[in-house]
């Protein structure tokens, strides 16, 4: 074990209860073990106080309390919960490794520089565990199977010395010890109360007798032999559901809803260092297919005010088919910092972004939410030369343009869908009164190949309201239209 290491230990005896919206409840309560059926897995404390214990047959439990109210264990929402707390440790260090039953173990030795002495952590992260409903205990010790075993006993002991350790050790219960009960019968048998009993056991009899992994356990947890533990990878997929306390279509309660799943993900993002380049909302409703909400953005991001913002504009225009029962919001996690770091040379760095670019891009997100992504789109330049074809409709993107050479001839930036013929007067266009000819003829004679070949001469004109407009005649009936407005 590498020198200078010291492990912690979250250990949550009551999860199985605290995952459960009845939790709280005054009623006694009990959660049914999954793997031993028909016993106890854990209870409130209103169970506790009449006799009710773990490990106890649900008919004896119900025999001492005929109102005892039991609960199936839901192991899923337990690991979600472990790997929420799990997300919450990894602001205190980057070594944190779940191990069962329901705990968590994390190195602390490099991060007392930055959170203080090992009590200072430990108040830290039990407030961290108390925000997300949890309550653990805690243990501290240098090496890691020592620290899960004292958290496991209830001992809530910061031990820091190998010296100190051995005697802690050695008064732990062989019972409450995660070792399985065949084990822990013959040992109590034999007379074996405590784990120092265990210790002063022949080697190689209780090698023999119980196998070699009890062995390494027990020098594991003394310190004898080394103890690697994998590190927790945290998923790159945030995703929070929300159940609603009663089926709406308002927008207030919507987005009261939407801003709890958004404050969950603000504090993935800051546990993580991470940013999001898209969320996608989900909305349940009880006989209809759920709504999907999908918000995309120019600029990653960690800044949950301004989705809420985009999301807010984004459910203002959804029409939802009924009342929404339940909301899901998932965001793909990507590496990155929620706040903008500064260059090194200030100089450089406002060369290398356009002045006003993140308002620009602020601006079309907005759009985007409000308008829909179909209805915001840019223009990329095709090598044509008819009007109609010159253009194509992308995503919106902003790039630095190629400036216009002076000779070029001016371009509208609004092109009508189908050009409008207008009326004329001795071969003068005519819109609202006659049309003053500002620029032209550019004649633009192309599309032969694709039988969709055009002749005609372009002119630049002025309308009585002081309008500029983009219009042309057709060389083969002499006829005027108008193609485009300028801005």
């Amino acid at each position: 074990m590498a020198r200078g290491r010291l492990w912690l230990c979250l250990q949550f005896p009551q999860l199985p209860l605290e995952v459960l919206a009845e939790a709280d409840a005054a009623t006694p309560l009990a959660v049914l073990d999954a793997d031993r059926h028909g016993r106890v897995a854990v209870c409130n404390a209103g169970a506790r106080r009449a006799g009710v214990r773990a490990g106890m047959p649900v008919a004896a439990a119900q025999a001492l309390l005929p109102r005892l109210r039991l609960l199936p264990r839901d192991t899923a929402a337990e690991t979600a919960a472990l790997r929420r707390l799990g997300d919450a440790a990894l602001l205190f260090t980057d070594h944190v490794s779940p191990l069962s039953p329901a705990a968590i173990l994390l190195e602390i030795g490099g991060s007392q520089r930055l959170f203080g002495s090992p009590p200072g952590i430990a108040a830290r992260l039990r407030a961290a565990c108390a925000e997300l409903g949890h309550a653990p205990r805690i243990a501290v010790a240098p090496w890691p199977r020592a620290a899960f075993w004292l958290a496991l006993a209830g001992r809530e002991r910061v031990v820091t010395t190998v010296e100190c350790l051995a005697s802690e050790l050695a008064a732990l219960p062989i019972a409450s010890l995660p070792w399985p009960s065949a084990r822990c019968e013959a040992l109590r048998s034999m007379g074996v109360r405590r784990l120092g009993d265990c210790v002063r056991l022949p080697r190689a009899a209780l090698a023999r007798r119980f196998g070699a992994d009890c062995l390494l356990e027990l020098d594991q947890a003394y310190g004898r032999t080394p103890d690697p533990r994998p590190r927790y990878r945290p998923e790159p997929l945030f995703r929070h559901r929300l159940e609603l306390p009663v089926a709406t279509a308002e927008q207030a309660p919507l987005m009261a809803a939407v801003a709890a799943s958004l404050r969950a993900l603000q504090q993935r993002l800051r546990q993580r260092q991470r940013v999001v380049r898209g969320l996608w909302l989900r909305l349940e409703h009880a006989r209809q297919p759920a709504s999907l909400l999908q918000l995309r953005l120019l600029r990653e991001s960690g800044d949950t005010q301004r989705l809420l913002e985009l999301l807010r504009l984004r459910l203002e225009t959804a029409a939802l088919p009924a009342a929404v029962t339940a909301l899901v919001l998932q965001a793909r996690l990507h590496p990155g910092s929620a706040a903008p770091s500064a260059g090194l040379f200030s100089v450089q760095d406002s060369a290398s972004r356009p002045a006003g670019e993140a308002e620009l891009k602020a601006l079309l997100e907005r759009l985007q939410a409000r308008l829909g992504r179909e209805a915001v789109q840019g223009l990329r330049v095709a090598g044509e030369h008819r009007p109609e074809y010159a253009s194509r409709a992308v995503a919106p993107r902003l790039r630095r343009s190629n400036p216009v050479a002076a000779g070029d001839p001016p371009r509208p930036a609004w092109l009508l869908p189908v050009p409008r013929r207008l009326a004329s007067r001795a071969g003068r266009p005519l819109q609202a009164g006659p049309l003053e000819l500002l620029r032209g003829p550019e004649r633009i004679e192309s599309g032969w190949w694709d039988g969709r070949d055009i002749r005609r001469d372009y002119y630049v004109a002025r309308s009585r309201q002081g309008r500029l407009l983009w219009l042309y005649r057709d060389l083969r009936d002499g006829r005027w239209y108008l193609h485009g407005l300028f801005g």
